[in-house]
């Protein structure tokens, strides 16, 4: 799952990665996520099956939407959500890294938007030449 999500007044969804001092973005392995479940073998798969995934990736979110697909219920209505504001352009995904205390109690916190157009990956840097 995501840290935190929430929909936006445009209809959109922030999808929110935080993350402690010194701590960096994930890895893990990646899932297929068809477009429709139902029926897998159309349309897109997310193209996540069978590589490592980091987060603040296409293919990071694309993997978190298919184990919330697979668990059903609730997480599988808001995976086709995401999904399809994913599709639509009306997704944002943000990283929120909290600073390190120096000396104080708290020393705010950095927010950086992460790309996830196609073809592009963390945080707006080409997963491959254009």
């Amino acid at each position: 799952m995501f840290d935190a999500g929430y929909r936006l007044p445009d209809g959109g969804i922030l999808i929110v990665e935080d993350k402690a001092p010194g701590n960096s973005l994930d890895w893990r392995q990646g899932r297929a996520d068809p477009e429709d479940p139902e029926n897998p073998h159309l349309g897109d798969n997310g193209g996540a099956a069978g590589m490592r995934v980091k987060q603040g990736t296409r293919h990071y979110l694309r993997t978190i939407m298919a184990e919330m697909a697979k668990r059903g219920g609730q997480d599988a209505a808001l995976a086709r959500e995401f999904r399809n504001a994913l599709k639509a352009g009306k997704l944002r995904y943000v990283l929120v890294q909290t600073q390190e205390p120096d000396g104080s109690l708290y020393a705010g916190a950095v927010i950086e938007e992460m790309q996830i157009e196609k073809e592009r990956g963390a945080r707006g840097n080409p997963s491959s030449p254009s």
